[in-house]
């Protein structure tokens, strides 16, 4: 559970969203943390990720001291080898015109996860806001809506026999009518979706990415 309650913002945005890696609704503060909790949700490598996990004190310039929470713990599989990293995440500009008064409280919070054998990182707008983002937001509503499971096997038989084929490609492969090419549209998305296909996630989706087995 978060260390701190996080209350209903009328200035920013806040919420709760739903993710397959947490146990419950993670709550975000700002769209900048949505966006990042949508990438962990999504990464393969994340087992779970809690938000607001700890609490930090340290001391302020003047010698007062001073209570940080971190933003959000992810913890990875074991297949991924890696430990667990404890995130703050902050607007490139305000990390870069605030960074005096930040670097102490990040300094504590780097000393509090060394002593629990995790990490810590900041991560920026820089960081999160890429087409992988874009392509995570679109495939995100096609992962749990119902797919024609039939036409999925054989579009996963299909792109394992050619081991490459564009998404343009694979319809065509399967049916020369438009109308029935426009019906399999959902399946492909929701085969990348689930990781039953593959695509270069780090450029913009189109009909002419490349589809490849995992």
């Amino acid at each position: 559970m978060p260390v701190r309650r996080i209350p209903k913002n009328y200035r920013h945005v806040t919420g709760m969203l739903g993710s397959s890696r947490s146990e419950r609704k993670p709550f975000y503060e700002s769209p900048l943390e949505r966006d990042f909790f949508i990438l962990l949700d999504f990464d393969p490598r994340v087992a779970s990720f809690e938000e607001q996990p700890v609490a930090v004190h340290y001391q302020d310039d003047m010698g007062t001291w001073r209570r940080y929470t971190p933003d959000v713990l992810v913890l990875y599989k074991e297949e991924a080898h890696k430990r667990p990293l404890l995130f703050e995440i902050k607007p490139r500009e305000v990390l870069r015109s605030e960074w005096k008064s930040l670097e102490r409280r990040f300094r504590a919070a780097y000393q509090v996860a060394k002593a629990r054998g995790w990490g810590f990182r900041t991560v920026t707008d820089r960081e999160i806001r890429t087409p992988r983002l874009e392509n995570i937001k679109f495939l995100r509503g096609y992962r749990d809506t119902p797919a024609d499971e039939e036409a999925c096997e054989l579009m996963v038989q299909t792109v394992t026999s050619k081991q490459a084929i564009t998404v343009q490609g694979l319809l065509d492969t399967l049916a020369t009518d438009r109308w029935e090419q426009a019906r399999l549209i959902p399946s492909v998305w929701h085969l990348t979706a689930t990781g039953r296909l593959q695509v270069d996630m780090d450029i913009p989706l189109t009909m002419v990415s490349t589809l490849t087995s995992p």
